[in-house]
């Protein structure tokens, strides 16, 4: 499984189709990245030359910028992980970055009493399985859907600090109430519904749906800072593509309508390099996130567009990776992926607080011609197409 380089504090949304702004802060300023784990970070003033941070022993990365751009690269490079990622920012955006090549804190083992899914802030536990996660206060939310309708405990600032087995009295927590969904989709679409419960305190928990009856929290269980939606996605495998959107649940709602944004038009990756990935879809989106891979996806190298920096930029349609191998501390097995057999997706995701669409395509083995609209499709997707809105 991919594990994400970057905190969500780094991927929260950027490039999109909305006019140019201009940005609220003074465009100068000192930049952090807590960067513990990280094998190098470099940081860009406006379109200067890349430069060396240095990571302290309390794994921080200080650095300053002059112009109103900026760019991040942190390098993750560990056993059974490896994560090349860029980061283009605004000085309206936050200057405090988060790189998640280790943790900061010491890891313990979690686990259930039950088959029951679990979710320990962003970590979930599925069945009888455990999970290590760092030390630390978080909401712990379970649901036992083997009952009808499915029962759920929320508990909230739980402190884990050492090896733990949780458990619940699902006979004093709440019941979930049913809500039909109805997705509008294109032939040879497949379509999935889910409910996603968002708490204050950073659990975020994701039921999946067989059917288009989701099962939602009542309103009477969530706090003021919750946030719980209604998410659809739509999905074919030739060419893998996926589109959805998240639509936010009225405390009374028994029915909701999921209106799906319009297809990307075009799909594209050409070398030169390495991968230069365009697009062309209708709308506006507030983030995009580029990926390209190896085969079996150990190998990751990253593009994150932030949203003061599109703000500035106007709509984009296109991305690459820069070439750093001029930094000193630089190694050769970083560079850039080769032509051969790298697989590439592009994410345009609208992430607001209680809303969104998003656009996703994949492709293997470079070099690869533009992607066609949707097309056909007779069996169901396939596993490895991901959800975007989950980021």
């Amino acid at each position: 499984m991919r594990r994400p380089l970057l905190a969500a504090s780094l991927l929260a949304a950027a490039c999109g189709g909305s006019p140019p702004t201009t940005p609220d802060s003074t465009p100068t300023g000192a930049i952090t990245v807590h960067a513990r784990g990280a094998k190098l970070v470099a940081l860009r003033d406006g379109e200067g030359p890349w430069r060396e941070l240095s990571i302290g022993a309390d794994g921080d990365a200080h650095g300053d910028a002059a112009a109103s751009d900026y760019d991040i690269a942190v390098v993750c490079d560990e056993p059974y992980f490896f994560d090349v990622t860029l980061v283009r920012s605004n000085m309206s955006d936050p200057r405090e970055h988060t790189a998640a090549c280790t943790a900061a804190t010491p890891n313990v083992p979690v686990s259930q009493a039950r088959g029951i899914e679990v979710t320990v802030g962003g970590y979930r536990l599925f069945e009888d399985g455990a999970v290590e996660i760092p030390t630390g206060t978080y909401d712990v939310v379970a649901v036992d859907k083997g009952s009808t309708p499915p029962r759920a405990v929320i508990q909230r600032g739980v402190t884990i600090g050492a090896a733990t087995t949780l458990g619940f009295d699902f006979a004093t927590g709440l019941e979930l109430r049913p809500v039909t969904v109805t997705v509008a989709h294109g032939a040879g679409e497949n379509s999935s519904v889910a409910t996603r419960l968002k708490t204050g305190g950073g659990a975020d928990v994701v039921l999946e749906s067989d059917t288009f009856q989701a099962w939602v929290f009542p309103a009477s269980a969530l706090a003021a800072d919750d946030r719980q939606y209604i998410r659809a996605q739509v999905a074919t495998t030739a060419p893998d593509a996926g589109r959805g959107a998240r639509q936010a649940l009225g405390a009374s709602e028994t029915a909701v309508t999921v209106t799906m944004p319009p297809s990307i038009l075009r799909a594209a990756a050409t070398w030169s390099n390495g991968p230069v990935l365009t697009w062309e879809a209708p709308g506006t989106w507030g983030q995009v996130f580029a990926r390209a891979s190896d085969r079996d996806g150990f190998r990751n190298w990253n593009i994150v567009l932030r949203p003061g920096w599109c703000a500035t930029h106007g709509p984009v349609s296109a991305t690459s990776l820069p070439d750093l191998s001029r930094l000193a501390n630089w190694q050769a097995r970083w560079n850039q992926p080769t032509a051969d057999g790298i697989e590439w997706e592009v994410d345009l995701i609208n992430d607001g607080l209680d809303g969104g669409a998003s656009w996703s395509y994949s492709k293997g083995a470079y070099p690869t011609t533009a992607l066609a609209p949707r097309a056909a499709n007779t069996g169901a997707p396939r596993a490895a197409i991901r959800a975007p809105l989950d980021r």
